[in-house]
């Protein structure tokens, strides 16, 4: 018998893998459970200094929307190489360029 083909170790190596898998994925929902606290704070202290109601928060949500929606179809070349830059970013990809027309919001 030739054994594990991968080494003895392929197994625990794998189990380790997914520890870390899942101990990142439940950092992560820490963060996010954190960020969207903050977020309920916020948008509290803001309806309570401002009078602004949810129905304006939605409002303002579905502007935001439909323009992201807009600005993703508009693809903006890398001014050194010419490749489309990824959404969001004025950082290219692929050369490593700092595009500076480019909006990050």
């Amino acid at each position: 018998m030739l054994g594990n083909p991968k080494g003895p170790d392929a197994g625990a190596s794998a189990a380790e893998a997914t520890a870390a898998t899942h101990s990142a994925i439940q950092l992560l929902r820490h963060k996010l459970e954190h960020q969207a606290l903050l977020l309920r704070g916020m948008w509290a202290l803001v309806k309570l200094e401002t009078g602004r109601t949810d129905d304006d928060l939605a409002r303002t949500i579905r502007k935001i929307e439909q323009a992201e929606k807009k600005h993703a179809k508009e693809a903006v070349p890398c001014g050194d190489c010419g490749r489309n830059l990824q959404d969001n970013s004025n950082v290219c990809v692929y050369c490593g360029a700092v595009n500076e027309h480019r909006p990050l919001f």
